[in-house]
C-alpha cells in the first residue's frame, strides 16, 4: 500500500488473512462482507533525526485490520471479477511510541480464481461437531498479558494483566454472546501517576480497573473472531480518567475437538479507547 507520502509515511507490504461472508446473492451477483486481520511491514517510522514529521507510526512492523464490502460476479466457470471499498488501520498496539495508526479508505477491484470447489456441509454435520446446538447457555473464563510502551517514544515497556469471567449464551454453533465482568492492572499507568509524586497506593488505585463486557464470538470451527466492548464501572474510587469504554478484537484458537464441553483455548488480541491503542496482548482461557 502506498500512503502518498514517501519522505515521511512511505509504503506498507504485508499479508492479511481474511474471512468473507455472503450478505445477499441476486442470481449470479454477490454481496459480500470482510473482515481481515494481518501484519505489515512499513519502511518509514517516526526517527527524531532522520523523519521527526511521522508522528502516525514508531516501528517498522505493525498489524493491519481491514473492513471491506464488495460486489462479486461470475463471468466464466470458476473466475468471479470483485468490485469494493474498504476501511484498512494500521497500528503497532502502542508497543512502540509514537502510535496515533494510519487509516486509509479505497475502492478495490480483483479478479478470483477459485481452484476448488470445497463441498458444503450439511447442518447434520455442524451439529455433529458441536455442543452449543445442545448446550446453549455456558461459560467463559480467560487470563492475559499485554505490553505498552510509555508515552514518550524510546519509553520503557509496562506489562498490563487482565481476567475476564463472564455467561455465553450460544444463538448457533457460529455466534454466541459472552456477557461479564473484566478485572485489569496497568503497570503503565501506575508507572505515570506514582513518578508524579502521588503515593504508590493511589496510583495502584488508578492502575487498576473494573469493566462489564459484552463481547461476539464468530465462530469458525476451531478459529474463533471475538469483538468485545466493555464499559469501566466507578470502582476503585480514585480510578484513572478514560472514556467511559473500550474496544478489544480477538483472535482465539481452539487446538481440540469441538464436541468436548469444557474447550481451552489461546489467543491474541489489540485494545483501545475509540481510535488510539492500549495494548497488544495475550490470553489463554476456557470455554464451558
Amino acid at each position: 500500500m502506498h500512503f502518498g507520502n514517501d519522505s515521511i509515511l512511505g509504503k506498507a507490504m504485508g499479508i492479511i488473512p481474511s474471512i468473507k461472508f455472503e450478505l445477499l446473492k441476486i442470481n449470479k451477483v454477490y454481496f459480500d462482507f470482510q473482515i481481515g486481520f494481518g501484519a505489515a511491514y512499513l519502511n518509514k517510522k517516526y526517527d527524531k533525526i532522520s523523519n521527526p514529521l511521522n508522528n502516525a507510526i514508531g516501528s517498522h512492523w505493525n498489524n493491519i485490520t481491514q473492513f471491506a464490502v464488495a460486489m462479486e460476479r461470475q463471468v466464466y466457470k470458476d473466475c468471479h471479477i470483485t468490485v469494493g471499498a474498504h476501511f484498512t488501520h494500521f497500528s503497532n498496539a502502542r508497543t512502540a511510541s509514537p502510535n496515533a495508526g494510519i487509516n486509509t479508505t479505497g475502492l478495490t477491484f480483483g479478479i478470483i480464481q477459485k481452484l476448488c470447489e470445497k463441498k458444503e456441509n450439511s447442518a447434520e454435520d455442524f451439529v455433529k461437531d458441536s455442543t452449543t446446538m445442545k448446550r446453549r447457555w455456558g461459560g467463559d473464563f480467560l487470563g492475559g498479558w499485554g505490553i505498552s510502551e510509555y508515552s514518550f517514544t524510546g519509553g520503557s515497556k509496562y506489562s498490563t494483566f487482565f481476567i475476564n469471567s463472564g455467561v455465553s449464551y450460544a444463538f448457533s454453533p457460529f455466534i454466541k454472546l459472552i456477557l461479564g465482568l473484566e478485572y485489569e492492572y496497568n503497570q503503565s499507568v501506575y508507572q505515570f501517576y506514582y513518578q508524579d509524586f502521588i503515593p504508590a497506593e493511589e496510583a495502584k488505585q488508578k492502575a487498576t480497573k473494573i469493566a462489564s463486557y459484552l463481547a461476539g464470538d464468530l465462530v469458525f470451527g476451531r478459529v474463533v473472531f471475538r469483538a468485545q466492548t466493555g464499559f469501566y464501572l466507578p470502582y476503585p474510587e480514585l480510578r484513572e480518567k478514560t472514556t467511559p469504554y473500550y474496544i478489544k478484537l480477538n483472535i482465539n484458537v481452539y487446538p481440540f475437538p469441538n464436541h468436548w464441553k469444557v474447550r481451552p483455548y489461546v489467543g491474541i488480541l489489540l485494545k483501545s479507547h475509540v481510535e488510539i491503542a492500549q495494548y497488544m496482548g495475550l490470553v489463554s482461557g476456557v470455554s464451558f
